[in-house]
């Protein structure tokens, strides 16, 4: 199953269903999650069929900004649970018989200071240890200044807010594959910006569900977003004649593993294959940490 998050930055318009309609056409996505499509259910309810995924639930823009909205192909078996103007909450079958699944499609208050209010709406939607939970979206936040380049640097008060819901929510990131960014604020040269905004987090017992999932950041016309999409299965003949890099958690038990991965944390990785060795053991010292906590009760 492939799954598509996008800040459309507006499609009330033909270039931007034109983009959509690209993107859709491009990437197959038998789930889709946009935000900021600054149009009514009544447009959205004409676009859904222009682009081929005739289910959709959307959640009206106020005034010029905001809109949500959920689209998904008439064959898989997916249902709404909640929904507000920063969320989409829904449980859906997977189709290679795994079962069922919860995905939330999430954007972030743009506004600084009201950014901790989607923080406490993730913590009212957070799934048990044995429910498999999937969020997407458009965060708004960075979990560190590896993820931004060019302009101010962040507070490191906001970068730790969102490290602490990931943890608190017990989610994993996803990591991706392509651009290192996923918002550019369309200047060239000393005055260009990019930040890793969009993201797909995971809970271990969906992790598990599908090891082989990946995230690759791709591209669209039109929104100064790149678009993210999950695969969740496909992936695994990437894998043959090796095996795919896997923790154990017997590695705990060595007195080395913790220098391990603090030396590794202290390596500048940049985009080269030394950010993809970093990237993996930030997702194992994630599982660690789950690992601790459900073992011992403690981190």
């Amino acid at each position: 199953m492939k799954s598509l998050s996008w800040n459309a930055r507006g499609l009330g318009n033909p270039r931007g269903i034109r983009a959509l309609h690209d993107l859709v056409k491009k990437e197959g996505p038998d789930i889709m999650f946009l935000q900021e499509t600054k149009v009514s259910s009544r447009i959205m309810d004409r676009v859904k069929y222009q682009v081929g995924l005739h289910n959709c639930l959307t959640v009206d823009c106020e005034g010029r900004s905001g809109g949500l909205s959920l689209l998904w192909r008439q064959e898989v078996e997916l249902t709404i649970k909640s929904f507000s103007k920063h969320h989409i909450d829904a449980e859906v079958k997977d189709s290679d018989n795994k079962g069922w699944w919860q995905v939330t499609g999430l954007y972030r208050h743009p506004e600084t200071s009201r950014r901790e209010e989607t923080w406490d709406l993730m913590r009212s939607l957070s799934r048990g240890a044995h429910e498999r939970w999937l969020v997407m979206g458009d965060f708004n936040e960075i979990t560190s200044r590896m993820e931004k380049k060019g302009g101010k640097d962040r507070a490191e008060l906001q970068m730790e807010s969102f490290r602490r819901i990931i943890d608190d929510c017990t989610l994993i990131d996803l990591g991706s594959e392509g651009t290192s960014f996923t918002w550019w604020n369309s200047r060239e040269g000393v005055n260009a910006i990019h930040e890793r905004l969009d993201r797909a987090l995971a809970n271990n017992a969906w992790c598990r569900a599908f090891p082989y999932a990946k995230v690759f950041h791709t591209i669209a016309a039109y929104s100064d977003h790149n678009p993210i999409v999950l695969q969740t299965e496909g992936c695994v003949q990437k894998f043959k004649g090796q095996k795919p890099f896997m923790f154990e958690a017997v590695w705990t038990e060595s007195e080395e593993c913790a220098k391990v991965i603090e030396k590794a944390w202290q390596v500048h990785c940049g985009d080269g294959p030394i950010g993809e060795v970093v990237n993996k053991i930030s997702r194992c010292s994630g599982r660690l940490l789950r690992w601790n906590k459900a073992s011992f009760g403690t981190v």
